[in-house]
This record gives structure tokens, sequence and C-alpha cells, in this order.
């Protein structure tokens, strides 16, 4: 156990002295998962208390876009952001300092392997053309790139972490590509989808937990599709919004440009998928019968840009266009506690830890927020 002093007061924490939280944290060293989930949440506590009740990472190079993307390891040991003009940067847990130098990829999309410390970009850089380049985290190199058609707007890790999904813009198909092998598996989906092209946003894409099934926006981004992991088929009807939900989407400007985002988050069981858009509201969704779940979530002041689950799945946090990062009781279908303020421009990106301690929250005032996710969370 260590102790600290704030305003007089003696703060004592279980575990290791922050050197030896360090060592454990450190590439090849023998400190277990367990460890480095415990450094990640002392970490974030120390600054809390230091602080206030929550505290923005600043990077030694100022971020000069909104945080449009975010991620933990799947062993808690980095925090992966991604700004809206494609820069990637690192932040290790133990400390929580930038971790080697930064990615300038021209794209948006990022994904974060479930099983080892590998990140997928989408990217430009080089060739001019899309490819979806892998990088070893530990080493902070690219290791292989996958060429793909079109900008690539979404990427998203099947659960064993074998494939990765790519949206591309323009089109309706998901393409499948292997960061084992670089290469390219198949397409998923159909050419066409009967929508019509959706201006200015992001397209989704996004694996269930049990990794059957695939789920992106159709074309016009009114509409979720579920395709076949296998068949690239589309299983059963797709989640379509009410009038007042119709356009699944969320408006805001940036600048003087309406940007339109939208997302989509599977609950950990894959029972559950819950939906946000411009109409200010959080939608759970029943993934096998395609039905929405008791009446929409309501709380946020203005759209909603972003949905994540917990781990154990007892949370959903949303953030949203009102600055604010609401969390909800997913069971009891109501928000659980006050609203997280601290953001000074909408909030476009979350994401829990795999421990479920710690919320990471991205915002269009270029910071990312960490937060200690309240005990509900970890029953």
């Amino acid at each position: 156990m260590h102790s600290f002093t704030i305003n007089n007061t003696n703060i004592t924490l279980p575990g290791n002295s922050p050197d030896k939280e360090r060592k454990d944290a450190e590439p090849g060293s023998s400190g277990d998962r367990r460890r480095a989930e415990g450094a990640l949440a002392r970490s974030v506590l120390r600054r809390i208390w230091e602080e206030g009740s929550s505290f923005p990472l600043v990077s030694s190079k100022r971020n000069t876009a909104p945080i449009v993307s975010l991620g933990f390891l799947h062993d808690d040991t980095r925090l992966a952001s991604c700004s809206a003009s494609g820069t990637v940067r690192l932040w290790e847990s133990a400390g929580l300092r930038q971790s080697g130098g930064s990615i300038d990829a021209a794209g948006q999309a990022m994904a974060l392997s479930p099983t080892e410390r590998i990140l997928a970009v989408g990217s430009t850089r080089g060739s001019g053309e899309w490819s979806v380049v892998f990088w070893d985290v530990e080493v902070w190199q690219p290791i292989r790139a996958v060429p793909v058609p079109g900008s690539v707007q979404a990427l998203a890790y099947a659960p064993d972490g074998r494939t990765v999904a790519v949206r591309s813009a323009g089109g309706a198909r998901v393409h499948l590509v292997s960061p084992l092998t670089g290469k390219r598996l198949r397409t998923l989906g159909p050419e066409q989808d009967g929508g019509t092209p959706s201006s200015g946003g992001r397209q989704l894409v996004a694996f269930s937990p049990d990794g059957r099934l695939v789920a992106t926006t159709n074309r016009s981004g009114t509409g979720v599709v579920f395709l076949d992991f296998v068949t690239g088929k589309a299983v059963g009807p797709p989640l379509v919004g009410t009038a007042q939900h119709s356009n699944a989407v969320t408006s805001f400007l940036f600048g003087e440009r309406p940007l339109k985002f939208e997302a989509l988050a599977f609950s950990p069981d894959g029972r559950i998928a819950a939906t946000c858009g411009g109409d200010r509201t959080v939608r759970l969704w029943d993934v096998e019968r395609r039905e929405q779940i008791a009446d929409p979530l309501t709380g946020h002041r203005r759209g909603v840009n972003a949905v994540a689950f917990s781990p154990n799945g007892r949370l959903l946090a949303s953030g949203g266009n009102d600055k604010r990062v609401l969390l909800w009781d997913v069971a009891q279908h109501k928000q659980a506690g006050p609203a997280l303020t601290g953001h000074t421009k909408p909030v476009v990106s979350v994401a829990f830890s795999s421990d479920d301690r710690v919320l990471a929250t991205g915002s269009v005032d270029r910071t990312v927020r960490l937060w200690i996710a309240p005990p509900a969370s970890r029953r």
C-alpha cells in the first residue's frame, strides 16, 4: 500500500508502489493483467483526487481536432485515442503518460485487438489509396498493411482477434481482412441495400460478441443490417427507428459544416443493441426479435453521439452534444446517477476499461477525460 497527502488529508491506496506499478506495466514484465488493471484505476484515482471529478489527458503535442474514437487495450495497459484529423495517440495506464509518438493516419477509423497489443487504423499515408494498417503498440511500428477499396469509415475486430471488418464510404458492403496474414478474406452484404448514400457521416460496423453476426448501417444511415459472418447474407430484418428516430444519426456543427454521427453498441452477452441519434435519445433493442425494448432513454438535452456498454453489461454510457456523459442502468432502464460534466464541447466518443473501473470520454473540445465508473458497474 502507498499513501500521499492532498489538502492536509492522507490518502492510502492498496497495491504496489508507483515504481512497482510502472515496472509491472512495462512490455515484457512479469506483471499480470490484474496488476495492469489496478495500475490504471489507481493512476486515475490519484489524478481525480488531485484535480476533481475527472481530468483531461493533455498530449505533449496539442490536439487540433475532436477526439472521435477511444479504446483500451485488452489488458488495460494502454488507452488509444483517434482525432478527426486522423492522429492516433497512446497513453500508458501507469502514470497516464503519452506512450511513443503518434500515427498520422488521415482517417478516423481505429480498432484495438481483443487478444493482442495490436492497433488497426484506416490510412491513406504513402500511396494515397486506403489501407488498413496494423501497428504493434509495444514497439510502435507498423507490421502490415491491407489495401481496401474506398475510404475507411469504420473498423471492428472479431472477438477472437483473427479478423477485422472494414466499412468504407459510399457502399453498403463490409470487407473482411486478416491481421495475421495481411490478406483480404471476403466481402459481406449486397452490392446495394436500397438506401441512398449517407452525406458526411461515418458508417458503422460492429461484431456481435459471439462473432456470428456483423452489424452495419445501410447506405442512408437509417437502419442497422445484420450480416452472417460465414455466408455474408443479411439475417432477419434490420433495426429501423420510428419517425422521431428515423435518421438514426446525430448532426452537429463542426466549424460551419454539419457532420452526421451514428453509434451502435452490443451488450456483452449479445442480446441487446444500443443506438443513439439526433432526437436526444438512446434506444435499446432486442437483437433476436429486432424490437425496441421499452421506451427510449431520455435525459440528454441535445443529440447523442456515442454509446458504450460496460464489459459486465450493467451500465451503458452515452455522450452528447449537450457536453455531458450520462450513465444508464441497463436492467432498470433508467439513468444511473447524475450527469458527468467537464467537457466544454460535444462528447463524441466513450469507452470503458476491461475491468469496468474506468470510463474514457472524447470530445470536440479536443480532450480525453477519464472518470472512475460508479460502484454499480462493478457489482
